[in-house]
């Protein structure tokens, strides 16, 4: 049987000692415009069905929150809700998951499908509309 001690005693030494920060902070020194660079064209990428649907889901669940914020405490502002009034929200919220899932699926889902085809289509329809820009008129034999 594995006691409390052990445990503690694994994540100590999981931790990292502060000559380790030390060196991984050195070696990520100057790459800041890297990351942000990669972040940008992660952003620009298509996403999968998983992405879209958890970006839904996120979108839903902020929608329950605020909606059973608003009815349990419509007097306080967000900022200045309580560390239980947060969780009485969030317990609420949780009672209510199925609501959350289809107002997932059926209200957000298509829209950022939407979004997303938008987006790559639009490439498609400017470089067309430079083919016919650029393309000469043909003179008939008249």
């Amino acid at each position: 049987m594995i006691s409390l001690f052990q445990i503690l005693l694994e994540e100590v030494v999981e931790a990292l000692t502060p000559r380790q920060k030390l060196a991984r902070k050195r070696a990520m020194a100057g790459k800041q415009r890297m990351i942000q660079r990669k972040r940008q064209r992660t952003a620009l990428r298509k996403k999968g069905t998983k992405q879209l649907y958890k970006k839904a889901y996120r979108a839903a669940y902020k929608d329950v929150y605020k909606f059973f914020r608003l009815k349990l405490f419509p007097d306080v502002p967000n900022s200045e809700l309580s560390i239980i009034q947060k969780k009485q929200i969030e317990k609420w919220v949780a009672k209510k998951k199925r609501k959350v899932i289809k107002r997932a699926r059926f209200k957000y889902l298509p829209v950022f499908r939407e979004k997303e085809i938008a987006k790559f289509k639009k490439e498609d329809i400017d470089m067309l509309d430079q083919a016919f820009i650029k393309a000469k008129p043909v003179k008939g034999n008249g």
